[in-house]
C-alpha cells in the first residue's frame, strides 16, 4: 500500500441486533480460534525472518522506508506544536479522521488520558480544540506511572517529565501514588477523583508493555494491561462518551472477547492504522464512539472486575464462552478485519526485506518523493495549522536559579521562599528500594545499592577528628544507617533531623543518601533553620542557628512525626503507607527549583571500590 491509501488503513464492526452482553464473565473455559491461531502462526514466522539481520541496521532500514516518516519534520517546522512526538502524529490524525470524538455539543468536554507520559495526546487534543474548537471548555487530567515516586523502574517510564511538572495538580497517580494501573485500588482511586464533577466524554490509553523479551507473544503480555485500560474507561465515561484503546493483534481470547465487550456497549467500534503509525509493527487503535450501555449499572459488572480485584488473570478461563459471541462477529473478526491488518503488515515486512537485501538507487529516490507527498497530504488533509501562544499547555515563565550552585557550592537561606504553608503531607506506598531520583544521577542510585552493604570503617584519625567537631556540629553519617531497606532508612534519618534541630550546633551529613522528594522536603526544612547551607560531593554543612525559625521548623517536623505515629502494621491494607513527600512535587519545579541542583551535586559519592587484597607469601 502507497500514497493516499496509507491513510486507509481502517475497519468498521457493523453491528448487529443480536450483540448482546452476556449475563456472566469470566466463568467461561479458555478457548481458541484456530483461523486466529494460525494467523499469529503466519505472522510470527514472516518476523522470525528478521532474526538474520543486525538489529541496528534493520532498524535503520525500516525507519527509512517509512512512508509517513517525514511527517513529523513537517509538522516540527511548520507548526511547532508542544510534544510533538510520533504519538502526537498518531492521535492528531484519529482526532480528525474521527470527528465526533470532540463533543462540542457539552457544557464542558472532559478527557482522562490513561497511560498518558509524557503528554502527546494531550497536547495533540489541546492543538485540534485550539485550532478548530477554540470556544470549547476543556478540563483534562491523566495518569501513568509516577516519575516521582522513587521505586518506579526508570526503564518502565519515560524520562520526559515537562508537562507533568508543569501541570502536576492534573494527574492522578492512585491511592498508593505510583500511578500503577494495574492496582485495583489506584483504579478506584483515579475513577473517583476524576469523575468528581461529573463522568467524561473522552478517555484514551496509550498503554504498553516492553516485550522484547518475547515478542511473539506481545498480545499475551499486554492484554491484562488492556483490560485494565477498558475496566477504568467504561466506569468513568459518561453516556455518549468516546475511548480510544490502543492494542496490537487479536489472535487470542482475551482481545476477542474485549473488542467483543466494546462492540456491545459502544454504538460504532473502529479499528484505525494510523498513517503516522510504523507500518510494519502490530499497533492498531480501537476507536469507540458513543458510549450506550453503562457497565457499573449492569448486572455482569462485578464479575467483570473480578480478575481486577484479584491482581490477574485465571489462565484456565476466558471473558466470556465461545457460545455467547454470535457467529456474525467472530466472522467479521476471524475474515476480513484481522485478515486485512494481517496482510498489511506482513507485506510491509516483506517489502522491508526484499529492499534490506536488494537496495536499489531508483528506489530511494521515488521512496523520496512519495514521502514528501504523504507529509504534504497529512498537513492539507487534516488541516494542522498553529496554534496562539496562550493556548499552549506549559508556559515559559522567567525562572532563575539562586547561584550557580555547582561553582559557588553554598547557598543563604535568607533567599530561600518561605514554604510552610505549603507544606502537605504525601502518603502512598512505601518505598524500599530506590530506582529512579530527580536529586541523582542513575549512576548514584545504584551505587547506593552497593554502599549499603560495604563494611564501615573509621580511621583513629578520623574519629579524633569527628570527636573535636562534635562540640560544635551534629555530624550524621551514613555510617549510623542501614540503607537496604530505604524506608526504614529514611524514618530513621528523619529521626536524626529532628533530634539535630534546636540543639544550637550546625549540623553536618557525611555521604547521607537524599534521593527522595521527601528527603529533598527535610532538606528544606532543616536548612530553613539555618543562615547558610555549604555543600560539596558527599558533604553538606548547615552552619549557624537562625532562632527565629526554630519554632515553624520544629513544629513541622512534629507534623510529621504525628503522621509516622498513625501508621500500624496492619496486613488488611491493599499497600503499606508510608510518607513520601512533604510538598506537591511541582514544587521543585517553581518554588523549590534550586533544590534538585543542590542535591544532584551533594548526592555525587565517592564510594571506594573493594580492592583485592594482594597476600605476601615469600619468606
Amino acid at each position: 500500500m502507497s500514497g493516499c491509501g496509507q491513510f486507509n488503513k481502517l475497519f468498521e464492526f457493523e453491528k448487529s441486533a443480536d450483540w448482546k452482553l452476556p449475563d456472566n464473565a469470566f466463568s467461561a473455559a479458555h478457548f481458541e480460534i484456530p483461523e486466529l491461531q494460525g494467523m499469529k502462526r503466519e505472522l510470527n514466522s514472516v518476523k522470525g525472518q528478521l532474526n538474520q539481520f543486525d538489529l541496528h541496521d534493520w532498524h535503520s532500514h525500516t525507519k527509512n522506508r517509512f512512508l509517513a516518516g517525514f511527517v513529523l519534520g513537517r509538522l516540527k517546522a511548520k507548526i511547532k506544536a508542544e510534544l510533538l512526538t510520533q504519538a502526537w502524529c498518531k492521535f492528531y490524525e484519529i482526532l480528525s479522521r474521527f470527528p465526533s470524538l470532540i463533543d462540542n455539543s457539552v457544557e464542558r468536554f472532559k478527557s482522562l488520558h490513561l497511560c498518558e507520559a509524557p503528554g502527546a495526546f494531550i497536547s495533540a487534543l489541546n492543538h485540534r480544540l485550539a485550532s478548530h474548537y477554540p470556544t470549547i471548555d476543556w478540563q483534562w487530567q491523566a495518569s501513568t506511572l509516577n516519575p516521582y515516586y522513587e521505586e518506579n523502574s526508570s526503564s518502565a517510564m519515560i524520562s520526559d517529565d515537562q508537562l507533568i511538572k508543569h501541570t502536576h495538580s492534573q494527574w492522578l497517580f492512585g491511592a498508593d501514588q505510583t500511578g500503577d494501573l494495574l492496582q485495583y485500588y489506584n483504579h478506584v482511586d483515579i475513577v473517583n477523583k476524576s469523575t468528581s464533577n461529573g463522568k467524561l466524554n473522552l478517555i484514551t490509553a496509550d498503554g504498553s508493555i516492553d516485550c522484547m523479551s518475547d515478542p511473539g507473544e506481545q498480545e499475551r503480555l499486554v492484554e491484562f494491561l488492556h483490560y485494565c485500560e477498558t475496566i477504568t474507561a467504561l466506569a468513568s465515561l459518561a453516556p455518549g462518551g468516546s475511548f480510544v484503546l490502543k492494542i496490537f493483534t487479536m489472535f487470542e481470547k482475551s482481545t476477542v472477547c474485549l473488542l467483543y465487550l466494546l462492540c456491545c456497549v459502544f454504538k460504532q467500534t473502529f479499528l484505525f492504522k494510523p498513517a503516522t503509525s510504523k507500518s510494519g509493527n502490530s499497533e492498531l487503535y480501537v476507536v469507540c464512539l458513543t458510549y450506550t450501555e453503562l457497565l457499573p449499572s449492569a448486572p455482569i459488572w462485578d464479575q467483570l472486575v473480578l480478575p481486577y480485584k484479584k491482581g490477574g488473570f485465571n489462565k484456565t478461563q476466558a471473558m466470556f464462552s465461545l457460545s455467547d459471541i454470535p457467529d456474525s462477529f467472530l466472522l467479521q473478526l476471524t475474515g476480513s478485519c484481522s485478515d486485512f491488518f494481517l496482510q498489511l503488515q506482513t507485506n510491509i515486512i516483506n517489502d522491508n526485506i526484499y529492499y534490506y537485501q536488494n537496495p536499489l538507487e531508483s528506489d530511494q529516490r521515488s521512496l523520496k518523493l512519495e514521502k514528501i507527498n504523504i507529509a504534504h497530504y497529512y498537513m492539507r488533509r487534516y488541516q494542522v495549522k498553529p496554534i496562539p501562544k496562550g493556548r499552549r499547555l506549559i508556559h515559559q515563565s522567567n525562572k532563575r536559579d539562586l547561584v550557580d550552585l555547582q561553582r559557588i557550592g553554598q547557598v543563604s537561606t535568607k533567599d530561600f521562599p518561605d514554604m510552610f504553608d505549603a507544606i502537605n503531607i504525601y502518603i502512598g506506598k512505601r518505598i524500599d528500594v530506590v530506582r529512579n531520583s530527580k536529586f541523582a544521577s542513575l549512576d548514584q542510585v545504584q551505587n547506593l545499592r552497593y554502599s549499603s552493604t560495604r563494611n564501615q570503617t573509621q580511621s583513629t584519625l578520623y574519629s579524633l577528628v569527628l570527636s573535636r567537631v562534635e562540640q560544635t556540629t551534629v555530624v550524621i553519617n551514613a555510617s549510623s544507617f542501614n540503607l537496604e531497606v530505604y524506608f526504614e532508612y529514611q524514618r530513621s534519618l528523619f529521626n536524626a533531623l529532628k533530634a539535630a534541630v534546636g540543639t544550637g550546633k550546625h549540623v553536618l551529613l557525611l555521604n547521607v543518601p537524599l534521593h527522595t522528594h521527601l528527603l529533598a522536603g527535610l532538606w528544606w526544612l532543616l536548612a530553613s533553620a539555618f543562615e547558610t547551607v555549604y555543600f560539596k560531593g558527599g558533604w553538606c554543612l548547615f552552619y549557624k542557628n537562625l532562632p527565629d525559625k526554630a519554632n515553624s521548623v520544629k513544629d513541622a517536623f512534629s507534623r510529621v512525626e504525628n503522621i509516622y505515629n498513625t501508621f500500624s502494621a496492619d496486613s488488611s491494607q491493599a499497600f503499606t503507607p508510608d510518607i513520601i513527600g512533604l510538598f506537591d512535587t511541582s514544587i521543585f519545579s517553581i518554588g523549590l527549583s534550586f533544590i534538585p541542583s543542590i542535591l544532584n551535586v551533594y548526592n555525587t559519592f565517592s564510594i571506594p571500590k573493594p580492592k583485592s587484597v594482594a597476600i605476601n607469601q615469600s619468606i
